[in-house]
């Protein structure tokens, strides 16, 4: 068994003194470059189209199979013959350069396809989640001046509902089963499914994007988009998490995401050409996107779901076997008390990556031993990032970094802490807001001014998020900025909060939120679930006061929770991030709903 506090102290004995540092700040020093081999430059990665970067590292290896889909192994040719008959569908259609287009896809080939080919014509793809409710899926459109439509079947009543208002060239739907499986490979009961379907688009006039299909809707009251951004070269649209407030339109370059993908060479340890990759993360995310453009570019083997769960995420490594895995912290938690992995064989796995929010260090640990138990190669890689910067900033590559930091940053990326109040940089290990660029950077929010200013500041994107570096370039996130609440006179980050109570021994996973209270204007409100073998054994009086006792020992009497509550599970955002704006809209409610119960009782009593 791998002893992860052991390594970790260890790896806190190596001396790793700075040299050659002269002003004690990280974005000036940067630290994290010793990592990397010497002479790294910023302008070694390739200026050039997603497309081209693609078909440039995949132009000699047309045969090597690149993604499989179900039942579909597709090669490099295979894929390249597509995306040109995706191009010529859309030119036909009438998209030109400067175009946004939406795409509300699973994951599918026809995703690929229809990114890379909008990004030829040098078109805009505006990624959208095929889940959105019809309000979010109207502001997606609307608000990114869509002129045309691309989704799967699930979407077409809402876009239907949405065009009426919002004018567009075309709608057009791809299945999901489209490419599930080869044409000589189907039998009849497939064909006569995919038959029914087919006729049943004919009759809603929804139907594919088809260079042989005549029938596709065009609308004569299309509204042509100007795009400034267009001229300057090749960009997509991907959407925010809005896991604290309304999601936004973000602007990406082909230099932001090849810039990511190009440095993950110095990451991906002994993965070469031809491992097997499974990344259940959603493409219309930044994370996914990259991820996908990743295993395209490395030429591994890319397993691909159009639907995908944590719950069945234990399921599907063991059928799949994958060498690499991308997923969110949700996803290795469901693993990890799958029954399909409590007794699997992990060894096949070299690198395992996380993202999307920052494992407490216990449940870190926890996750880590009980894969290291099964033989995965390495500890899992948790990286740190925003859809601002492709999803990626830092990643932690195992055993390699200090358990409590999420890594340090990619070589072409700088980081640096500024004082929120007085907007200086701070030195190593002073805390507060971090700030982030590089070659990934965004260009700015669309149709977004006033955020975009907010957030975009000389080069710099500042990410509301809280935290420090230290003097090994290594970073320390301890949650967002808004989570943050004042509670009587007293500072509450929520994240530090939760860390001290998983400690406890019964709590599997906790989420701290601010109310209003009277006396203290915020109180914390814990949600906790349980590990099975305590539940049903606490009361929620019993349960409440190990945590309030807790929390005054460990951390200040002054913020002790004012209401703890114990719950099945967390809400998550479909795209498997903790839901805090929910929870804290819950909390909110339940407290009013028990104080007119209370209010009710007291008034049958009298």
């Amino acid at each position: 068994m791998k002893n992860l506090e052991v390594a970790n102290e260890n790896f806190k004995a190596k001396d790793y003194a700075l040299k050659n540092t002269l002003t004690g700040y990280p974005s000036i020093d940067k630290p994290w470059l010793k990592h990397y081999p010497e002479g790294i430059s910023e302008t070694d990665f390739p200026k050039m189209s997603l497309y081209d970067y693609f078909y440039e590292s995949t132009k000699d290896h047309m045969n090597d199979i690149l993604i499989e889909y179900i039942k579909n192994k597709i090669t490099a040719e295979e894929i390249h013959t597509r995306i040109e008959e995706f191009q010529k569908a859309f030119i036909k259609k009438g998209i030109t350069k400067g175009d946004i287009v939406g795409l509300a896809l699973a994951n599918m080939p026809e995703s690929v396809y229809a990114i890379y080919a909008l990004n030829k014509i040098g078109a805009i793809p505006c990624n959208i989640d095929p889940r959105s409710n019809l309000e979010t899926l109207r502001h997606d459109i609307v608000n990114g001046d869509v002129k045309a439509f691309l989704g799967i079947n699930n979407v077409y009543s809402s876009v239907k509902k949405i065009r009426k208002e919002h004018p567009l060239d075309f709608v057009s739907i791809v299945s999901p089963l489209q490419s599930a499986i080869k044409k000589e490979d189907k039998d009849i009961k497939f064909k006569l499914f995919e038959n029914v379907a087919n006729l049943k688009y004919f009759f809603e006039g929804n139907l594919p994007l088809s260079k042989k299909n005549k029938y596709i809707n065009m609308f004569k009251d299309s509204k042509m988009v100007e795009c400034a951004l267009a001229s300057n070269g090749g960009f997509l649209m991907v959407h925010t998490g809005g896991t604290t407030g309304v999601h936004k339109g973000v602007i990406l370059s082909d230099d932001a995401l090849n810039a990511t993908v190009y440095q993950h060479k110095y990451l991906m340890g002994d993965v070469v050409a031809g491992d097997t990759l499974y990344n259940p993360l959603p493409q219309f995310m930044a994370y996914g996107l990259s991820t996908m453009h990743l295993s395209l570019c490395k030429r591994l083997h890319m397993y691909m779901l159009p639907t995908s769960s944590p719950a069945t995420f234990g399921k599907e490594i063991v059928e799949l076997k994958p060498n690499v895995i991308y997923g969110g912290p949700i996803h290795y938690e469901a693993g990890a008390k799958s029954r399909e992995l409590q007794h699997a064989d992990l060894s096949y796995v070299k690198v395992a990556v996380t993202g999307g929010e920052k494992l407490n260090i216990s449940k870190y640990n926890e996750l880590n031993q009980f894969y290291l138990n099964r033989g995965m190669k390495n500890a899992i890689f948790n990286g740190y990032g925003n859809t601002e910067m492709c999803g990626v900033v830092a990643v932690k590559c195992g055993e390699k970094n200090k358990i409590g930091t999420v890594g340090y940053p990619l070589p072409f990326n700088n980081v640096k802490i500024v004082d929120r109040e007085t907007g200086e940089e701070l030195k190593y290990d002073q805390r507060s807001e971090i700030v982030v660029t590089g070659r990934s950077m965004a260009l700015g929010y669309y149709n977004n001014p006033e955020e975009t200013a907010k957030a975009f500041k000389d080069g710099w994107f500042y990410t509301g998020d809280f935290g420090s570096i230290d003097h090994d370039g290594e970073i320390h996130v301890e949650g967002r900025y808004k989570r943050q609440f004042v509670c009587g006179v007293d500072k509450v980050y929520p994240p530090i909060m939760e860390e001290a109570i998983s400690h406890l021994p019964f709590i599997d996973q906790c989420v701290v939120v601010g109310v209003p209270d009277e006396v203290r204007r915020t109180v914390p409100y814990v949600y906790t679930v349980l590990k099975e073998n305590y539940k049903n054994k606490l009361s929620e009086n019993e349960l409440k006061k190990y945590v309030t006792d807790f929390v005054a020992k460990s951390i200040s009497a002054e913020v002790v929770p004012g209401y703890v509550e114990s719950v099945d599970k967390l809400l998550y955002t479909p795209n498997g991030k903790i839901d805090f704006r929910t929870l804290e809209i819950q909390a909110i409610a339940q407290i009013k709903y028990s104080e007119n119960t209370t209010k009710q009782n007291v008034k049958v009593k009298k």
